[in-house]
């Protein structure tokens, strides 16, 4: 898999994301998002569709981002790339006709593995552009590694919410301690999964912080619960100088992010 160097979708580029509930063509000026309710089949047949009539003689730069499936890391130092599967199913059951992949987080020290539908590289090979590849949690474990601060607390806790799921991830001296990927359906899953976390790793509160991934209309709810019961929670924004619509996108922190 090549590595994506910008951080952020470029005004040149074309990033599209794809999630268990479809998938974005992502600019720098625009999300468009293309449902999908009835499985690969439907994906296909819209990827293929969006894939011709998409004006790509404006863009320079390709990328995809998966975000349908969860990821391992495995330390780089342990990493051997034949016994990828074999790392990844001692995490999550991966669909044998999956391509596994992995990402190389260089300055972590740390490989990044993950699977996506073969059909998505297939369709998008037919297209004869040259797209660069990477997993989601690749792109979230540089940025909480790059924001963590430790001055007022021993631990943070980083939630990223996306369509039915959270991503947590738990910091402690500049090390992500854990990290998870739960699968949620309302407001209770989402609060018992967070203080899972907590007392699983003994967390005292006053010991540790809540830092939400960007803040968003759609999940005021998890906000004002969370609110309810830890006093020392704060949101973190992005930092990117391109403003664009992230309602119709399904992890809305990550929509302006390709790599």
């Amino acid at each position: 898999m090549t590595q994506i160097i910008n951080k952020y979708i470029l005004p040149n580029e074309l990033s599209i994301h794809f999630f268990v509930n479809g998938f974005s063509f992502c600019t720098s000026s625009q999300i468009d998002f293309t449902p999908i309710n009835s499985g690969i089949e439907e994906l296909k047949v819209l990827l293929k569709k969006k894939l011709e009539f998409f004006p790509k003689d404006n863009f320079e730069i390709f990328s995809v981002v998966f975000f349908q499936r969860p990821s391992t890391f495995v330390p780089r130092k342990f990493f051997d790339s034949k016994k990828s599967k074999i790392y990844l199913s001692l995490y999550n059951k991966t669909p044998k006709e999956d391509i596994v992949a992995y990402d190389i987080l260089d300055s972590q020290q740390q490989v990044n593995i993950y699977s996506f539908e073969k059909e998505i590289k297939t369709i998008i090979n037919e297209n004869e552009i040259q797209f660069n590849w990477i997993h989601y949690n690749t792109i979230l474990h540089k940025k909480i590694l790059g924001i963590c601060s430790f001055i007022e607390f021993q631990y943070q806790l980083f939630i990223h919410i996306q369509y039915k799921a959270v991503d947590v991830f738990l910091a402690k001296t500049d090390q992500i301690v854990f990290n998870n990927r739960f699968s949620i359906k309302n407001e209770d899953e989402f609060l018992y999964y967070i203080f899972f976390v907590v007392e699983q790793f003994g967390l005292k509160f006053d010991d540790f912080e809540i830092i939400f991934l960007g803040k968003f209309s759609k999940y005021n709810k998890y906000y004002d619960l969370t609110s309810q019961f830890h006093k020392n929670y704060k949101f973190i924004e992005n930092d990117s100088e391109i403003i664009i619509d992230q309602s119709k996108h399904s992890a809305p922190y990550l929509a302006n992010y390709s790599g």
